[in-house]
């Protein structure tokens, strides 16, 4: 099971987003705690920066 947090404070979902999420989980055999989508890095597992 992968989990993602995305749209967080109203941010618009991207295609783009989808799509990097959809990359993410076909290279990598297995899940990871919790993947961010459109949040700015800090120590989090980023996968698509807005």
């Amino acid at each position: 099971m992968w989990g993602f947090v995305t749209g967080l404070g109203g941010r618009d979902v991207t295609p783009e987003m989808i799509e990097a999420a959809i990359r993410y989980v076909m290279e990598h055999d297995e899940p990871h705690d919790l993947l961010w989508l459109g949040v700015k890095k800090r120590d989090k597992k980023l996968i698509h920066e807005e």
